[in-house]
């Protein structure tokens, strides 16, 4: 679907929300290289919307690249999109700092905002985040289920391994702790791997086993 500028300016919060048949103007963030990716996300949401006939309209969107990973270059954008441009609904944003700065503006200018990647545990707050409609589930209640389990086996202590660098293993990482610390598991040791771990010293691993009681691959 081609990408289209908007042409309407605003400085006021944006309409009420418009009949299933109109037609709305998507803001979409993403970085450089996610921009096919987050269009196709796009496309198959829009696709299913009308096949469960909940829009029967068409949409356009506008997107703003952003690379860097800071609350203030996302709101800035973000502001853009809302003020600027007059969209309709926010799509996308590609880290943390980003995806909370975004769900911040949206909720403030009542404008329903779809997180793309985004999985800090904040986000789960619904009394503060009121138009975040998340495409993942809670990691809050992901962290939750890891504790379950250990009180299930009594295991008391844990080894996690992590990509370095990778947003959802971050933010599991700190779910995962939150609850299993809330439960009295001991987190006896923190290992970021590379993304690729073929060439790994297997040493690691017998130096986790010495620590932990179980391990985690995140």
């Amino acid at each position: 679907m081609p990408l289209v500028k908007a042409t309407i300016t605003t400085s006021s919060p944006p309409l009420p929300p418009r009949p299933n048949n109109a037609n709305i103007l998507v803001g979409m963030l993403s970085s450089s290289s996610n921009i096919s990716r987050t269009m196709k996300a796009l496309d198959n949401g829009y696709s299913l919307a009308k096949q469960e006939k909940f829009y029967n309209g068409i949409y356009n969107a506008t997107v703003r690249v952003l690379d860097t990973c800071d609350g203030m270059s996302s709101m800035t954008e973000t502001l853009n999109l809302i003020l600027n441009d007059s969209v309709d609904v926010l799509f996308g944003a590609h880290c943390t700092a980003n995806c909370i700065a975004t769900a911040q503006a949206a909720n403030y200018w009542n404008i329903p905002y779809f997180p793309l990647n985004c999985f800090d545990p904040r986000l789960d707050d619904s009394t503060l985040y009121l138009t975040v409609i998340r495409f993942f589930g809670s990691l809050t209640s992901f962290g939750a289920s890891f504790a379950a389990y250990f009180k299930r086996y009594q295991w008391e202590n844990v080894a996690i391994m992590i990509e370095s660098e990778a947003d959802f293993c971050n933010s599991a990482l700190n779910a995962i702790q939150s609850s299993l610390r809330g439960d009295m598991v001991t987190v006896a040791e923190i290992v970021q791997l590379p993304a690729d771990i073929s060439s790994l010293d297997a040493s690691i691993f017998s130096k986790i086993r010495r620590s932990a009681r179980s391990l985690c691959k995140v």
